[in-house]
Order: structure tokens, then C-alpha cells, then sequence
């Protein structure tokens, strides 16, 4: 072989890690001390195995040159399974039945495939959307988590001291060395590979072609369902959407690694590794602040590259399949050069034979112009992060110089601070908080009843705080805060932008982190954040129930933390200096009034939810049902669904709601005032229905326009960029050593009608 020949193969051999090390350099760049770290760098490892269970699974099914797409919602399950079983039967006997439910899901995709002959594509299909209703159904939309008491694999995940692995990671090390040596040193393995090049010419070698096929989905549905397992037992917590987000991840991990979808091609080494490349580069976009759509476009972009350098490669290889370079290499060594026996075949016309050297111009502009759109997306995350210094107090205004004091005229100059439309960026109330008596048990009251829902709706209120980290009484100009917010949405483009203004006025310098509405990417995000050592982090919780292993890392790592927007449980509220976010509660309640009074306080209605797993997804139902219950007897809710705040979806409920209700159905309250009440809005005109009231929480855009409209009759405000600076206020506060004397900080309430609308204009989203 030529020395370019044995260099083509040496780079695509090579490929994952030479990205990999060519990824980490460039982050080892911008965010020096921080990324290239042991720490750092078991972070990343922790956040591979949260998939690589189900990627060793998938990679065996695309071995034999099938699909499953279901391994997402088999890890749900898997999660359901352990949560529910833990209580009952101890670790490892909720461990096995995870297992089992697993197996079984399998079992059904692999009889459906081998047996009925349904295209994989279709069967896995079916199967995740049967089991994404069973999983919302056992959690009743919301999310579960194993009770106090019981502790999962977070308390034994920083025993770094100790252990050079964490739990996490023993536990995949394994699967994945055993499914690697089945794979080269087996008859099973080797069949494997036969039957996804061709399975009719393994069947007729005698290879079991139906029963490979089915234990190979049944093999992924029990890795998946582990996986799913494992990354409840590290949080704590099991959501409805808990894999969702990893189906598409995990492909994309499988095709990286070289695994052929048409099947006989590839290794879980491989795609294990790929997963790691894709984590990597999510973890180092996260130090940069990056938003959910950037990390997609850079990992897509990487994607892109190798696929591209991998049909290339294989482009040339069909190009010269079946050639006899042996006898090109007799007719050199008799004198004639091999590149001048190839010109003359090319030359000739040869079709097997093409000049290459057009084919490797097309390759590289391919690969570098995809390498070049990632390392752009990275590049403009950086600099965004660092386009300004940390501010001075003269860029407050009225605000002189004053080195070393945090004065009276920085507090002045931020709270003057106005938002985009013309409302107060910082409003504070500091009056008591007076809560009714708490029921015996909450639990055991009807779900419309208003008690029911006490220890969410008083979360924090009344509770014993531990002992919070001490404030250094030297005012907020310098400190590092670091932020991790909840999802990328235009409302949080508000928040951010609220939060960084009056970040700048107080001197703070600030990192924000989004978690994409990920409950696991956020507990990884915590890792990273106390990676960077600040002086305090503000958290937005992806659940409510999730958020508490976090919450008490933050803690025992002696870190001043502040919970805002989406509130923790009860249990978590202990860990943090305080709360602060919209009172969803009472602003629901008073929204709830305005409505009644609206429809004559009688009348049907229905109610469109938030997502599952949030605070919200509570307290924009129940709080407008139960205070409905309490003063307008005579209403009735016929119905409330989920729509995750889709428009699509939501035009669809609510045209069932009308064919199934008719005229009964009089009102509607909906969770969002954007996407789904679009959803809404346009489903009522379909059908000819200008009588129904419409209620929504909100004060976006879309829902202020609705107002004038008058499509919608009142909407609760709710201003982003208020939202993202209250706890930048407490912040301040803290850092001047000032006391914070409520455990809960309420924005600002206030409901919105046409006789206002205009005080709120322009809109902040």
C-alpha cells in the first residue's frame, strides 16, 4: 500500500478521536482552566452513560440493518419501573424489573419485525408512541421521585477521593466490554455482522436469521430500559420526557461511529466514542453560555462532517471494488510507475478507474466547510460571552466612580432601570408571608380542592432553612454569577435579557446555562457550574421534584444559591437563600375571578396545561379549578389536557373539545398565551365559535395582541425581563450583606385587559 493509501486509512481509523482531540484544543482555548481539567473531564464521562446503554443496544440493532426507534421511551419506562418497584423491592430487585419491562418491550418489537415482517422503522415507531402514553399515564403528566429517605446513586457519585470511577461509570463499563468481545470473539457476534450484509445469504449458511433478530431488539429494549434505570437512580427523579431527547442524540452517535444503517458495518466502541465527541462538545458550549439551537448546530455540523468524509470514503471503495491491484503492481514493477498505468486506464475510459483527485477536492471543501460552520457557532458563543468586561459603576446612571464600595447610588441607578414596555425592571415586596394552617394531609383532599395543593403552593414559605453560607458583605461589582436557566424560548430571551441588564448596572459578571427543558443536562450543568467556582449560582429548575439532588450539591458544596421562576418542592427550598419568581399561584386564582365574573359564573370550560413536569404544569390548572370550585360553584371543568405548548396539538384538542362538548363548552384557560393559545384561536374560528371566553397566562406578544383583538378577555402579566432580574436584585442584596428576610420573592401581579393593554405595550416577548 502507498504512503497515501496507508494515510487515508490511518485518518479514518482515527477520525472520532483526531475531531476529538481537535474539539477539546479549541475549548481548552477559550475557556482556559475550566474545560481541559480531571474534573471537567469526569463530568463529561458521567453525562456519556446517561445514553451509552442505549447506544450499545441501538448499535446492535443497526447491525443486522434495523431501526429502533423507541430505545427513548423504553428508557422512560425503565426510569418508571425502578421509581415505582425501588420502595418494594430494594435496588436490585427494582434494577431487574426494569430490566424485564425492557425485555419485553423488545420482545414485541423484535416478534413484530422478525415474525409479522413490519418494517422496523414502523414497529419501533408505534411501540415508542404506545409507551410515551403509558409513561404519562403511570406519572399522571407530572414527575415522581423516590422518597427522601431513600437515596440514590448521587450520594455515592463524587467519591472521586476514592473511587477513580464514579458509580455511573462502573456501571457501563460492563455492558460495553462484554457486548465488544461478543461482537469480535463470538459465533453470535460474527452472525450478527452476516446477517445485516446480507440475510439471505445467512440464511441459507444456516444462521437462525429470525431468532438473531429478535434477541438483538429484545438485547436493546433491556439495555435501554437500564439506561433509563440508571439515570433515575443518579437524579433521583423520573419525568415523562426522560429519553426524548436521547433518541435523536443516540442515532446520531451510532451514524458517527461508523454504523452502517443498512447493517454489517460498525462497533459499540465506536458509537460509545462518538457519544463521548458529542458530549464533549456540548459540555465545552455550555462554558461559552451557548443556547440549545447553537449546541444543535454545532453537533450537527460535526455530524455532518464525518458523514460526509465516511460516504466519500466508501464512494471510492465501490469505485474500485473488484479491480486486480495486484497486477497493476506486477506491470510497476517491470518498469511502468502505477499512477501512470492508472492515467492510461482512466485515460482510456475506464469506468472502474476515475481520476481521484476531483473526489478529494469535493471531500475536503465538504469537511472543512462543515468543520468551519462549528468552529464559527463556538467562536460566536465565545465572543458574545466576552464582547465587554465586567462593568464599572460609572456605567450606572448617575452613578460617579467609587472604587471598593457598593454605594447607595448603585442600588438607586438599577432599581430606575425601566423594562421594554415602560413597567419597573426590579419590583420588590418585602411584606410578610401569611399562610393558612396546613391540612394533616394535603394528599387526601379532592385535587379541585384549594388545600390539595399546599405544600406547591406555599412551597418555602414557612419551611426550616439550613444554615446558608455567610455573605461577604463587600458589595455585588466583580462577583461571578453563574446562571442556568431552563430552556431556549422567547420568554427566556426576556429573562436573560432582564438578567443581564441589571447584572451590568451592578457589576456582576455573568455566565448564563440552558438546559433545554433537560432535567439530566441541567444536573450536569451543576457539576460544570461548580467547575467555575462563582460566587453564586441562580437556578431556574427543569422540575420541580428533579431539581432537589441539585439543590443539596449546591449546598453541601458550601455554594450561595438562589432558586427563580419554576419553584422546587417543598423539600428543596431548605437548600437555598431564597426564592424568586412569578406568583403562578395567586396570579392563577385572581386570573380564575376575572373569568368567572366573565362567563356569569356558570358554564363549561376546559383547560389547556403547561408541560408536565413544571411547576406550572400545577399551578395553571389547580389554581384556577379550585378557586372556580370555591367561588363559582355552578362551573364545570369538562376536560384538561396537555399540549405541551404546541400549536398544532392544541388546535387539535380544542376542535375535540368542541365536537365532544358542543355548547356546554363555554370558556377555555389556557397555560400560555402564545403557541397553544394560537392553537386555540385558530380552532374556534375553524369552527364558527366567537362565544367561547378565553383566559391564558402570559403577557407575550401574541396574547397583548389577542387582548386588542379582543380573541382573548384577560391574560396574566408576567414581565420576563422583571423575572430575570429579581434575583439578581436578591443577589446584590446578599452580596451587600443586607438580610433577606422572605423565603419567597414574588414578581409583580396584575391581570390584563383591553382597558390596560396599552400600559404594557410593547410587548417583552
Amino acid at each position: 500500500m502507498r504512503a497515501e493509501g496507508r494515510l487515508s486509512e490511518w485518518a479514518h481509523a482515527l477520525r472520532l478521536p483526531l475531531m476529538g482531540a481537535a474539539i477539546c484544543a479549541v475549548f481548552a482555548v477559550l475557556v482556559p482552566g475550566q474545560f481541559a481539567n480531571g474534573t471537567n473531564a469526569g463530568n463529561i464521562i458521567r453525562a456519556t452513560t446517561t445514553d451509552t446503554l442505549a447506544a450499545i443496544g441501538l448499535t446492535l440493532v443497526m447491525l443486522v440493518g434495523h431501526l429502533d426507534l423507541s430505545i427513548g421511551a423504553t428508557m422512560c419506562l425503565g426510569g418508571i419501573v425502578l421509581i415505582f418497584t425501588q420502595p418494594l423491592l430494594g435496588w436490585p430487585g427494582a434494577v431487574l424489573a426494569a430490566g424485564v419491562a425492557g425485555s419485553v418491550v423488545g420482545l414485541a418489537n423484535g416478534l413484530l419485525v422478525s415474525r409479522a415482517k413490519v418494517n422496523s422503522f414502523i414497529a419501533t415507531l408505534g411501540t415508542m408512541t404506545i409507551l410515551q402514553g403509558v409513561c404519562r399515564a403511570l406519572l399522571e403528566g407530572g414527575s415522581k421521585s423516590l422518597p427522601d429517605a431513600v437515596v440514590g446513586l448521587q450520594a455515592a457519585e463524587w467519591l472521586s477521593p476514592v473511587l477513580p470511577w464514579s458509580p455511573r461509570v462502573l456501571l457501563v463499563v460492563a455492558p460495553l466490554a462484554l457486548t465488544e468481545v461478543v461482537l469480535r470473539r463470538t459465533a453470535f457476534g460474527r452472525n450478527l455482522y452476516l446477517v445485516g450484509a446480507d440475510s439471505q445469504v445467512a440464511f441459507n449458511a444456516g444462521v437462525p436469521v429470525t431468532r438473531l433478530l429478535t434477541l438483538t431488539f429484545v438485547a436493546s429494549g433491556i439495555l435501554s430500559a437500564l439506561g433509563g434505570a440508571l439515570t433515575t437512580a443518579a437524579q433521583n427523579t423520573v419525568m415523562p420526557n426522560l429519553g426524548e431527547k436521547s433518541l435523536m442524540l443516540v442515532i446520531a452517535a451510532v451514524i458517527a461511529g461508523g454504523t452502517a444503517m443498512s447493517g454489517g458495518r460498525g462497533t459499540v466502541s465506536m458509537s460509545v466514542l462518538a457519544l463521548l465527541l458529542l458530549n464533549t462538545l456540548t459540555n465545552g458550549m455550555s462554558y461559552l453560555g451557548a443556547s440549545k439551537s447553537a449546541k444543535l448546530v454545532a453537533q450537527g455540523a460535526v455530524l455532518a462532517a464525518i458523514i460526509l468524509h465516511d460516504a466519500w470514503r466508501q464512494a471510492r471503495l465501490d469505485r474500485v471494488r473488484g479491480q486486480r491491484r495486484q497486477l497493476l503492481r506486477e506491470l510497476e514493477t517491470q518498469g511502468l510507475p502505477l499512477a501512470s498505468v492508472e492515467d492510461t486506464i482512466s485515460a482510456q475510459g475506464s469506468p472502474d478507474m476515475q481520476p481521484r483527485q476531483h473526489d478529494r477536492i469535493f471531500a475536503m471543501v465538504c469537511v472543512t466547510g462543515m468543520a468551519c460552520v462549528a468552529m464559527v457557532t463556538i467562536y460566536a458563543m465565545w465572543s458574545r460571552g466576552h464582547a465587554s468586561a465586567p462593568p464599572t459603576s460609572a456605567s450606572i446612571a448617575g452613578a460617579p466612580e467609587a472604587p471598593g464600595s457598593a454605594t447607595q447610588t448603585d442600588t438607586a441607578g438599577a432599581l430606575s432601570l425601566k423594562a421594554t414596555d415602560g413597567q419597573p425592571l426590579v419590583w420588590i415586596d418585602d411584606s410578610p408571608l401569611e399562610a393558612p394552617p396546613r391540612p394533616a394531609n394535603p394528599e387526601a383532599l379532592p385535587d379541585d380542592d384549594p388545600l390539595r395543593w399546599y405544600d406547591f403552593e406555599y412551597a418555602g414559605w414557612s419551611g426550616t432553612k439550613l444554615p446558608q453560607p455567610a455573605s461577604p458583605g463587600d458589595g455585588p461589582r466583580g462577583k461571578r454569577v453563574v446562571s442556568l436557566q431552563y430552556m431556549d424560548h422567547p420568554y427566556w430571551k426576556g429573562y436573560g435579557n432582564g438578567m443581564r441588564r441589571l447584572a451590568e448596572a451592578y457589576g456582576f459578571d455573568l455566565t448564563i446555562m440552558e438546559a433545554g427543558n433537560d432535567n439530566k443536562v441541567q444536573m450536569d450543568q451543576v457539576e460544570q457550574a461548580l467547575e467555575m467556582r462563582p460566587d453564586m449560582v441562580i437556578i431556574t429548575p427543569v422540575d420541580a421534584n428533579g431539581v432537589v439532588p441539585m439543590l443539596k450539591r449546591l449546598y453541601d458544596a458550601k455554594m450561595p444559591t438562589i432558586a427563580s421562576n419554576l419553584i422546587p418542592v417543598d423539600e428543596g427550598m431548605k437548600y437555598v437563600i431564597c426564592w424568586t419568581g412569578p406568583d403562578d399561584w395567586g396570579q392563577f386564582r385572581m386570573l380564575a375571578r376575572e373569568f368567572a365574573q366573565r362567563m356569569g359564573n356558570q358554564g363549561g370550560y376546559c383547560v389547556v396545561r403547561h408541560l408536565a413536569g413544571t411547576s406550572c404544569y400545577l399551578s395553571r390548572t389547580w389554581g384556577a379549578v379550585s378557586e372556580l370550585k370555591k367561588i363559582a360553584p355552578a362551573m364545570t371543568c369538562l376536560d384538561m389536557q396537555t399540549t405541551d405548548l404546541q400549536a398544532e396539538k392544541t388546535k387539535t384538542q380544542v376542535a375535540a373539545w368542541l365536537k365532544t362538548y358542543g355548547a356546554k363548552l363555554k370558556g377555555i384557560v389556557s397555560a400560555d398565551d402564545s403557541k397553544a393559545q394560537v392553537g386555540i384561536v385558530e380552532a374556534l374560528k375553524d369552527a364558527g365559535r366567537d362565544d367561547v371566553i378565553c383566559v391564558a397566562a402570559g403577557s407575550s406578544r401574541t396574547g397583548l395582541e389577542y387582548i386588542k383583538e379582543g380573541r382573548l378577555y384577560a391574560i396574566t402579566y408576567q414581565s420576563a425581563e422583571a423575572d430575570g432580574a429579581l434575583p439578581v436584585e436578591i443577589a446584590a442584596r446578599w452580596f451587600r450583606g443586607e438580610p433577606i428576610t422572605r423565603p419567597v420573592y414574588y414578581l409583580q401581579k396584575h391581570i390584563i385587559t383591553a382597558k390596560d393593554v396599552d400600559q404594557f405595550l410593547p410587548a417583552q416577548w
